[in-house]
């Protein structure tokens, strides 16, 4: 009746409705109930509903998880059709499906609203996931259904998490409603204008795409880890004014309630810094160093004696096109800032990495020449993240002078941390904020262009213990108050199974290497 995965003929969309604090009694037979109008015959048992309309099957289910923080109640509505992209028809056969999903949707959703101030979080499952019977799937925040695809983008990446690489795809209009689907009063194009597809994408819009997949996939992989801990924040903007106004509050008490730890010395945790220990994190900030190439800047880390370490994606994004148009060593500098008046600059290699993972973003240099007056951090990396701590994150923002951010950690899992900057009073109407990311049509939520990637994170001792990957805007023209970290005990161990007989592997991480925290 409903084979697992679908048959290879056939699409599906799948939407998960969560409720982690409440679901009304007769909610989900009421539901079921709405499904009447879209069918032509249906079966029904105690917690699902399996029902056809033409070539079109559905099927609506209630169940109950318990992921260790608290049980919710989950319904989940899938259609399927089938879909033959050989047949001169299948992009009929794509707009029927979504038409019957969101009637379906928009269905529940109204529902929904009876009840003022239910909390439902809505998931949208991969299509690939599901074709390639995936269990779980990986998850698009509900919100993409308020979202417009450039006509030019036939596939967007899966929303896995961790990242993996090579990026799995999935077909965007999977993902996004045909604009024939939407409802005039929630259509809103985030793009100034659509592609003909009559013409080729430029180099440009090809470089925007790849700079968008990216932004798209790390803004859902810091949601899900969030979610962890602090269920219903999404950094995802909804274009529905209701949805995004819910949103926006709930991130602004997610950042109220952790910017206050900093700003209240009388928290239960201790966020001062030993009077000992601050000259120990003011010299090693001297091993920060500025990285500019002809296309951007970012931040370094000196790990070894003549290597450095930044963000994997600012070579991708930046150096590597540079060198496809500037090869001149020359214009690959790091400078060091060891103070007002003393500044050492040497070239990095631009085009041998001696290790490097685009899951966690790393890479590392070999530079010209050793920096004097800079200790090697490498011998300092410390496996100690504590959730509900700080991190000291340095770094140059916009390729300027060098900035030191006190931040608390919300999360910490395997690989990675989110921390929040101390960014005081959200201001009511966000557009009080100036534009900070340019050229940006969907989201606008990449800070790492801006010359952070690749900053330090020190414990209160002065621990090398994150590496800052990126920052997120929780609402347009916002400031970044939400990053995200790649922990550097993860690095040093994926260096270590990878290059561990190689003789410049004991320059970067010692053998008597030790945590002081």
């Amino acid at each position: 009746m409903w084979p697992q995965p679908p048959p290879d003929d056939y699409q599906q969309l799948t939407m998960q409705y969560h409720f982690p604090t409440f679901c009304p009694r007769g909610l989900f037979e009421r539901a079921s109930v709405r499904l009447h109008p879209h069918i032509a015959q249906r079966i029904n048992w105690k917690n699902g509903v399996w029902a056809v309309v033409d070539n079109r099957q559905i099927l609506l289910t209630r169940s109950t998880t318990d992921d260790g923080s608290g049980r919710e109640e989950v319904f989940i509505l899938s259609v399927r059709a089938p879909v033959t992209e050989q047949q001169p028809g299948h992009t009929n056969d794509v707009t029927l499906l979504w038409t019957t999903f969101l009637s379906i949707h928009r269905d529940m959703q109204n529902l929904i609203q009876e009840w003022p101030g239910l909390r439902c979080d809505t998931f949208l499952q991969c299509a690939h996931c599901v074709k390639m019977g995936k269990d779980p799937p990986n998850l698009f925040p509900g919100e993409v259904l308020e979202q417009q695809c450039r006509r030019d983008i036939r596939s967007v990446p899966c929303p896995q998490y961790p990242v993996t690489f090579p990026l799995q795809q999935v077909r965007a209009d999977l993902v996004y409603p045909p604009k024939s689907c939407m409802e005039t009063n929630t259509l809103h194009s985030g793009w100034t204008g659509e592609a003909s597809d009559a013409h080729a994408p430029s180099p440009e819009s090809e470089i925007d795409s790849r700079q968008q997949e990216i932004d798209t996939l790390q803004l859902q992989q810091a949601t899900a880890l969030v979610q962890k801990k602090y269920p219903g924040i999404s950094f995802v903007p909804s274009r529905n004014t209701r949805d995004e106004a819910q949103r926006t509050q709930r991130v602004r008490e997610f950042h109220e309630q952790l910017s206050s730890r900093v700003q209240h010395f009388s928290s239960v945790i201790d966020y001062s810094i030993d009077y000992e220990d601050f000259p120990t994190i003011t010299e090693r900030m001297k091993s920060v160093c500025l990285l500019q190439c002809p296309n951007g800047t970012a931040t370094g880390i000196l790990v070894g004696p003549r290597h450095v370490m930044t963000n994997h994606h600012f070579l991708e994004l930046y150096v590597e096109p540079a060198l496809r148009t500037n090869s001149q060593l020359n214009r690959y500098i790091a400078t060091f800032h060891f103070s007002s008046m003393q500044n050492f600059c040497t070239r990095f290699n631009p085009t041998n990495y001696l290790s490097w993972d685009a899951e966690l973003d790393y890479a590392i240099l070999e530079l010209e020449y050793a920096p004097p007056n800079a200790e090697p951090l490498g011998q300092f990396v410390s496996e100690l993240c504590h959730q509900d701590g700080i991190v000291i994150v340095v770094g140059h923002p916009g390729g300027q002078r060098k900035r030191v951010d006190f931040c608390p950690i919300a999360v910490v899992d395997n690989n990675f941390e989110i921390h929040v900057r101390d960014v005081r009073g959200i201001p009511d109407n966000p557009q009080d904020f100036p534009q900070q990311v340019a050229g940006r049509a969907n989201y606008h939520t990449s800070s790492m262009f801006h010359g952070s990637s690749g900053s330090p994170g020190f414990d209160k001792s002065g621990n090398l213990v994150v590496m800052h990957t990126r920052g997120f805007f929780p609402y347009v023209n916002s400031p970044s108050i939400v990053e995200q970290g790649v922990l550097m005990a993860s690095i040093r161990e994926h260096v270590r199974m990878n290059h561990r007989n190689d003789t410049w592997f004991t320059d970067i991480f010692p053998p008597q290497m030790m945590d002081i925290g």
